[in-house]
């Protein structure tokens, strides 16, 4: 399990092609699928939409500025301000139906939140049984990534080894909590036309 990459590799991950920015390689190999890497870049974007939808939905229901509910929802973690978020809701909201909504969007924070940290703040590592290796990159010589073969290693917690098929659940739930997130801001637009 070596931890840092040769001048050789080095050298070769920072060319750069004439008139063009060349992708810069990391010094280890990423062995995800094309499918498990988009699944992980979709858990990202999705993140910014339910912060994003947290801010508008807040806006709506204490009938202020986006800029006020972002003040109000300053925190970095996704956790804090939907605690702060539903408080607000279970004060403000006079629409059941909306309620209920906000209710199961923060039922399923806590979740993703674990799960999402779990993959975004994680080293990929190719399993070996009970073990794991990171390999190299070696231009041209990398090994084809096989569906189900890494596994997420928690950068806080290396014995946190999760394997990269609970990517697509955690990557869901937080699809289902953008669109619950996404109708609670649709009925508030509705109800203003």
């Amino acid at each position: 399990m070596g931890t840092s990459a040769s001048p050789d590799h080095q050298a070769t991950a920072t060319r750069i092609l004439v008139g063009a920015m060349k992708q810069i390689l990391p010094p280890y190999y990423i062995p995800l699928t094309a499918t498990e890497l988009k699944s992980l870049g979709e858990l990202c974007a999705i993140q910014g939409q339910v912060e994003h939808l947290l801010i508008v939905t807040l806006s709506y229901v204490l009938d202020i500025k986006e800029n006020t509910a972002r003040t109000i929802l300053v925190s970095n973690s996704l956790h804090t301000n939907t605690e702060i978020w539903i408080a607000l809701f279970r004060e403000k909201c006079g629409d059941d139906e909306v309620l209920n909504d906000a209710e199961a969007a923060y039922a399923l924070v806590e979740g993703i939140t674990q799960g999402r940290n779990d993959f975004v703040h994680a080293v990929f590592a190719i399993a070996t049984g009970t073990s794991w290796m990171l390999a190299e990159y070696k231009p041209g010589k990398e090994p084809r990534p096989k569906r189900n073969q890494a596994v997420a290693l928690r950068t806080r917690n290396m014995k946190r080894r999760l394997p990269i098929s609970d990517l697509a659940k955690v990557r869901n739930d937080a699809a289902r909590l953008s669109l619950i997130l996404s109708k609670i801001a649709w009925a508030y637009l509705q109800g203003s036309e």
